[in-house]
């Protein structure tokens, strides 16, 4: 080969690999391997719900829907140990909560529980209790088991001119703080709030799905329905307010513009978030802070409820005048008759 040719030969393989380290330093380096994701598996709320016949169905998580009838909010809670039912609803709607529940999951009721002995809470015990289908054989065969606070049951039991069957009763009470269950792959917690709307009432939180079910201490409708009568006070349902929120539910912070966040079905209303519950619990203290105000100076009933300590708060929460009126004056009672309940419940 004649030194000319190969000289040009030398050329060409230098120029050509020239061009492919040019091309190498054009080229973007490789993406960075993604960082290991430590989220929560739940996911933000569905945000339309569906319906079947009267019942409101609303997926919170994938393993928790929100049915709602009548007002009144109920959970479901399901997976591969069965459903878990929180609060009934009222009895004539039993069966259409029925079918809502099978429109959710097929599998077999296994546990109700009941937030209070209020008809949204326990009026449909006893269908949905018969369509169960429990673990073990119980005194109520096989019927699933309804967990309450035991002051709830005596609540039941009390009523005049009531006779419950066995299967709408509770049948799993507990007394102390906190009644806990594993199922379906996640700690279930029954808290109980006592002197609160009554003596009583339960909240239920689900820690791996990040969702709490109040039953009737945050109604998003309506002023709180303090029943003196069953044990109920205002400092007590301040204080169950101030317990959920301290010690249950969690913000957006610091990650603000993500929606990963504590959700909470209310006992009546859309479902909320902690903001709703601190503006709920806000509203409560105010309105005792004003009733104590008028106390404090002497004024009647009558002087209170004129000076109105519910304003600012008639648009958002009161459902008629009667039941604003009631909440004053169970206010006004509970400060004025019952022993004094600190803060926090000390």
């Amino acid at each position: 080969m004649s030194k000319n040719k190969l000289a040009a030969i030398v050329a060409m393989l230098a120029s050509y690999g020239g061009v492919q380290q040019a091309a190498a330093q054009a080229m973007p380096p490789p993406p960075a391997p993604a960082p290991k994701s430590y989220a929560s598996t739940a996911t933000a709320p569905a945000v339309y719900a569906r319906h079947v016949g009267p019942v409101s169905v609303l997926e919170v998580r994938p393993d928790v829907s929100m049915l709602t009838v009548d007002g009144y909010n109920l959970a479901v809670i399901h997976g591969e140990d069965g459903v878990v039912v929180v609060d009934t609803g009222p009895e004539a709607r039993a069966n259409d909560v029925l079918a809502a529940i099978r429109s959710v999951s097929e599998a077999p009721i296994r546990y109700l529980v009941n937030t209070g002995a209020g008809k949204g809470s326990s009026g449909g015990n006893e269908i949905l209790a018969k369509a169960g289908n429990a673990f073990s054989v119980g005194t109520n065969g096989l019927a699933a088991p309804i967990i309450a606070h035991q002051n709830a049951l005596q609540q039941m039991l009390a009523e005049p001119g009531q006779n419950h069957p066995a299967e709408a009763l509770p049948s799993e009470i507990f007394s102390r703080k906190v009644r806990s269950a594993h199922l379906n792959g996640q700690a279930i917690q029954a808290v109980w709030e006592p002197n609160a709307l009554t003596d009583g009432d339960i909240v239920v939180t689900l820690r791996r799905s990040d969702v709490i079910i109040t039953g009737a201490l945050l109604d998003l409708t309506g002023f709180p329905d303090i029943d003196l009568e069953h044990g109920g006070s205002i400092q007590g349902e301040i204080n169950a307010l101030n317990d959920i929120l301290t010690h249950m539910a969690v913000g957006t912070t610091p990650f603000v513009e993500e929606q990963e966040e504590t959700l909470i079905i209310p006992g009546r209303g859309p479902l909320a978030d902690k903001d709703d519950l601190v503006n709920y619990r806000d509203m409560v203290t105010i309105v005792r802070d004003r009733v104590q105000d008028g106390i404090g100076r002497r004024q009647s009933i009558s002087q209170i409820m004129a000076a109105d300590p519910l304003q600012g708060f008639r648009n958002r929460y009161s459902e008629s005048p009667k039941a604003a009126d009631r909440f004053i004056r169970s206010v006004y009672d509970s400060l004025r008759k019952q022993p004094k309940l600190l803060e926090g419940g000390k």
